[in-house]
């Protein structure tokens, strides 16, 4: 465990400031959570509308309220740590409200609205979620799910510790706080959806190509993805399966194969839509 942004994060937790410090876990992410919370820490499972069913609550995310005991802080801080490394599944936050409250207000701004009535999740406990969905939403829209919450800290894709820019949404800004659900618009989903483009990239990687992220640390292995996705639209490349298997070759070649003489040609016929990646793939291989 990196020491850096653990010792940020307890320093912003123990530091002297309004409100309850809180720790926000994504319940599909961290399944061992589905059978037993953590001894003697007060938590709330986020009730969601419309979600009822033992199954589909056992995935929900669990609001954990940081404990007064000295030891149990320093193991939920550890363990909530490790958490956010492994799985993106930790998040942690400071509010003024109490924590059912804020369980039932955070559980109001998951279930969603598209703007032409489709029923959607937000995922607000995952931290590869959480900044870009602050992004997308509308001042009123952040207000209306961050209102009343102080801080909240996550760790990026090369993980570092970050806050979310909340003074940036402020609560007393001009518009009216949006009421729940909150309603997206399709624009603002292809936002959230482009954001998660190289997680989709790197789940196809671990599905079909075992051990081939390992190579790489795993702070930076979301940035190689996300950098080889731009690469790969010199190439017209767009399906997730074509993407994946651009950044095994760059692993097997160099980040510069396609600018050499051998593969520039078969390049320009494949943005051309004359011959497709896996024929060039394999023409290249050969060459």
């Amino acid at each position: 465990m990196d020491s850096k942004p653990f010792n940020e994060l307890a320093a912003s937790l123990a530091a002297p400031a309004p409100g309850q410090a809180y720790a926000l876990v994504d319940g599909a992410l961290c399944t061992d959570l589905r059978l037993r919370a953590p001894l003697g820490v007060d938590v709330a499972r986020l009730p969601v509308p419309g979600i009822g069913d033992e199954a589909s609550m056992a995935a929900l995310p669990m609001l954990m309220a940081w404990p007064d005991d000295a030891g149990l802080r320093d193991w939920l801080l550890q363990r909530t740590m490790l958490w956010a490394e492994e799985r993106h599944a930790a998040t942690w936050l400071r509010s003024s409200a109490g924590l059912q409250a804020l369980a039932h207000r955070l559980g109001l701004g998951i279930a969603a609205l598209l703007d032409d009535g489709t029923e959607v999740l937000l995922r607000v406990a995952d931290a590869r979620v959480l900044p870009a969905m602050h992004d997308a939403l509308e001042p009123a829209q952040r207000a209306g799910l961050f209102g009343g919450i102080q801080g909240w800290w996550y760790l990026d894709r090369a993980e570092t510790m970050q806050s979310l820019p909340l003074d940036a949404a402020p609560a007393a800004s001009a518009a009216p706080a949006a009421s729940f659900p909150l309603t997206l618009t399709h624009a603002q989903l292809d936002r959230l959806l482009q954001a998660a483009e190289a997680d989709f990239v790197m789940q196809v990687l671990r599905d079909s190509y075992p051990g081939t992220l390992d190579r790489l640390p795993r702070a930076q292995r979301h940035a190689f993805v996300r950098r080889q996705i731009d690469t790969a639209q010199s190439w017209g490349l767009e399906r997730v399966n074509d993407l994946a298997s651009f950044c095994v070759v760059v692993l097997q070649h160099g980040e510069d194969f396609s600018d050499r003489l051998a593969w520039q040609g078969l390049r320009e016929r494949v943005r051309l839509g004359r011959m497709s990646w896996l024929e060039a793939l394999a023409q290249g291989e050969r060459t």
